[in-house]
């Protein structure tokens, strides 16, 4: 079980169970969870509040929500992951 300390809009990459989880919460209180890591490069992706989109800062690959690609050069979507709250 986890706390995710998130507001509506918000998003963020968390450590759950030995991964990196890039999670986000709509403002109907949904959380979306993916991997944390881009599929193109492996780096850790981050949140950009502005365009509501995930993004790799290492090749520039952009992730929607639900961790499909929406443009690369990364090709391969990223997976979901269950999550626990508490």
């Amino acid at each position: 079980m986890i706390e995710l300390d998130l507001k509506p809009g918000e998003g963020k990459v968390i450590d759950y169970q030995g991964q990196k989880v890039a999670v986000y919460k709509d403002e109907k209180d949904r959380i979306f969870a993916i991997s944390g890591n881009c599929t193109y490069e492996g780096c850790i992706i981050n949140w950009d509040p502005v365009q509501k989109i995930w993004v790799c800062p290492c090749c520039g690959s952009r992730y929607s929500l639900e961790g499909k690609v929406l443009k690369g050069p990364a090709t391969v979507d990223l997976q979901k992951v269950k999550i626990k709250e508490d």
